[in-house]
This record gives C-alpha cells, structure tokens and sequence, in this order.
C-alpha cells in the first residue's frame, strides 16, 4: 500500500524552509506557505545595508529561486 501525502508548512523561516526541504529532498511534497516571497536572514540584514560584499548582497533570498516544493505567499 503506497500512501501520498502532501504536508503543509507555514512559517518559511530557519526551521521550515528546512524541514521543508528535507522533506522534497526524500520525496514527499510540500506546500510552504510565507507570508514573504523571500527567505531572510534576518542577523545579515543590517550587515548587508552596511557592506553588502560582506554577505553577498544575499540576506534576502526568493523562495523560487531555491525551494522546489510549491510555495504560497499569504498568511
């Protein structure tokens, strides 16, 4: 018996973004549901105003552009 699922995550900080993509990684579909299109990281946003080559100008991430299950923005 081969049982489909899809779980569904709200909140796509530190902890479900990943869990979020653990659970593609091992073939089970997620919806991630923020209420940003973006990742933050949050502790690089005052360095990047201040120095972005220090991070990369990278504290802000779209969702898209690295979270393969399907994301939804709202609250």
């Amino acid at each position: 018996m081969v049982i489909e699922a899809e779980v569904l995550i709200v909140g796509g900080g530190f902890a479900g973004v990943s869990v979020a993509q653990a659970l593609e990684r091992n073939g089970v579909h997620t919806i991630l549901v923020d209420k940003k299109d973006y990742f933050e990281v949050t502790f690089a946003t005052l360095r990047n105003v201040t120095d972005p080559s220090s991070t990369g100008n990278q504290a802000r991430k779209y969702y898209r552009d690295f979270f393969y299950g399907r994301f939804i923005q709202g609250m």
